[in-house]
């Protein structure tokens, strides 16, 4: 084997080292690329679950009034708004349940 004088082992130390710096250049620019994928997969669920529940609380609420205001009688309007009041119970519940599962899936 050839021998290696110090200029060229201090030169294959600086090489290596440089190599190293490289490598770990790489390695947090991946990092901070794949927790950005995640945050923004994690913002797109949660938009989408914010919506969802926004969207159905909101539509049984416009039922029951749409129904208060046709004029279909008192008894009507109220078995309708009572069942509406146990959907609602009912999705915020499981909402509650799904957000939390949720909530510690991606910690």
């Amino acid at each position: 084997m050839k021998e290696i004088n110090e200029n060229e082992l201090d030169a294959l130390i600086g090489e290596t080292l440089r190599r190293e710096k490289i490598l770990e250049e790489v390695n947090k620019q991946v990092m901070l690329t794949v927790q950005k994928q995640k945050r923004s997969k994690l913002f797109t669920k949660w938009a989408v679950f914010s919506f969802w529940i926004a969207t159905l609380t909101i539509l049984p609420i416009a039922g029951v009034y749409y129904i208060a205001e046709s004029g279909l009688g008192t008894e009507v309007t109220l078995s309708f708004g009572f069942s509406i009041l146990i959907f609602l119970i009912t999705l915020f519940h499981q909402a509650n349940k799904i957000s939390a599962k949720f909530f510690l899936n991606n910690m």
